[in-house]
């Protein structure tokens, strides 16, 4: 392999919506460092496909699980009879021996087909870097959850969750289940997971409302009406301290006529104000209100929405339940003055069945959508 160049293989413009990866692009030294990994890129691209299922003969990976939870009689005995014993660790020996020989096999197979084949192109290189990238960000999501879910807010009271339902699971298996079920048990789950079989079971148990309500319990990702107290800041500050012209023909004013001549202040181009006008600060926020609605079959676009998710109206920056923003109208404190004399509303974003933004137009893969409801307030600092 050493004495082999890298060929590079042009794409046609016509054939491929992408452009073609230019190698001039890259170091030389970046070029054959790629080349040398390239063999332990298809190794672990081949390992991720059979760990993912993404493979066509399903019953040799049967016969693997079958092999790898045989390897366990290697670490966890039967305690039995000694004859029995012999049996079990020599099943164990054997199966481990098959198992090394044929990721040896397979091994030995790719490098001496490397060897005599032509040099791999930078496209074949890319193509499978980007798709071992593409199965360890999947893992990586299973593992700990989308960009989007993932909240280091939320991770320890999430991760201490996990710890008290794993440790009540375990107890409670092991206390009807030996070592070496259990550990067969584990390496069964965990192998099958990415199976059909699995998969479909696991989305025929999704539509229990129950189940749904304890994984949404388990990983908080909607905050429960409870919180609403403690979580109740609905604004983002806007500016902490400006200054507006304050004409002395208004210091003698008062309650909603004082409102009103401050709201114009506000609104008004500085460039047009008296300058020999004094002057006061405030303090401007803006409310934020949540509309979320769900699509349905038969109704289309409704407020009805899952008892587990949010609310019809939420807080845009906690996700905890809020009134509408009519009845929040009312419920201003009294040291705080409305800018706009009504809320506006944004456009709608559009979402999958998560809440995971998709974009502002409704398509097939739209479950969900939210408009956010602002209006700005501000109030006079001493």
């Amino acid at each position: 392999m050493s004495n082999k160049k890298l060929h590079v293989r042009f794409v046609s413009k016509s054939k491929s919506v992408n452009p073609p990866y230019k190698p001039q692009d890259l170091e030389p030294i970046t070029i054959a460092c790629l080349y040398r990994l390239y063999p332990w890129l298809l190794l672990l691209d081949q390992l991720l496909d059979k760990l993912m299922w993404h493979i066509d003969d399903v019953s040799l990976q049967l016969i693997y699980i079958i092999l790898l939870c045989y390897s366990t009689a290697l670490v966890v005995p039967k305690n039995t009879s000694l004859l029995f014993q012999a049996f079990d660790i020599w099943l164990g020996y054997t199966s481990v021996f098959i198992l090394a020989g044929t990721m040896f096999y397979y091994n030995y197979t790719l490098w001496k087909e490397l060897e005599q084949s032509e040099a791999p192109t930078i496209d074949e290189i890319t193509h499978t870097l980007d798709s071992v990238l593409e199965k360890l960000k999947t893992v990586q999501n299973e593992v700990l959850g989308t960009d989007k879910v993932r909240k280091l807010t939320n991770i320890n009271s999430q991760t201490f969750k996990i710890v008290a339902l794993l440790t009540v699971i375990h107890l409670i298996t092991v206390s009807f289940l030996d070592v070496r079920t259990y550990s067969v048990l584990v390496i069964s789950l965990v192998s099958v997971f990415h199976s059909v079989y699995y998969q479909s079971t696991m989305k025929l148990l999704w539509r229990y409302l129950w189940i749904r309500r304890c994984y949404y319990y388990i990983w908080d990702s909607v905050p429960s009406e409870s919180k609403l107290e403690t979580n109740f800041q609905q604004y983002k500050v806007i500016c902490e301290s400006q200054v507006i012209p304050f004409p002395k023909s208004l210091q003698g004013l008062k309650g909603q006529e004082l409102q009103v001549q401050l709201q114009m202040l506000i609104l008004q181009d500085p460039t047009k104000i008296d300058p020999e006008s004094d002057y006061v600060h405030v303090k401007i926020i803006e409310y934020n209100v949540d509309e979320n609605e769900r699509k349905w079959k038969q109704e289309g676009w409704t407020p009805k929405l899952l008892p587990y998710e949010r609310a019809h109206f939420s807080n845009s920056f906690t996700q905890t339940p809020s009134v509408t923003p009519w009845k929040f109208h009312e419920e201003l404190p009294s040291d705080w003055i409305w800018i706009e004399s009504t809320w506006v509303p944004g456009s709608w974003q559009y979402c999958d069945a998560k809440w995971n933004l998709l974009g502002a137009n409704d398509s097939i893969a739209c479950f969900t959508r939210r408009r956010t409801w602002k209006r700005r307030a501000f109030k006079i600092l001493t």
